[in-house]
């Protein structure tokens, strides 16, 4: 699908572009795909991804309504 729409344009293509495009592409696939795919799956990502990111915010959230900031 990725080749398909980068030799569909009518510009003129740098192969070592598509190429680079292609790989980089590819790489963030099988990143999702292992993320998803190791252990339990979607919760994987809950845990290890989604929960921290919650966490560092109420933890700022704490942080400044304890200063008195909010």
């Amino acid at each position: 699908m990725y080749f398909s729409k980068s030799l569909s344009s009518m510009a003129a293509q740098d192969p070592s572009k598509v190429l680079d495009g292609a790989f980089t592409f590819m790489f963030k696939v099988a990143f999702i795909w292992a993320l998803i795919g190791i252990g339990d799956g979607i919760s994987n990502v809950i845990a290890y991804i989604i929960n921290p990111l919650l966490q560092i915010g109420m933890d700022i959230g704490t942080s400044l309504n304890e200063k008195g900031g909010g």
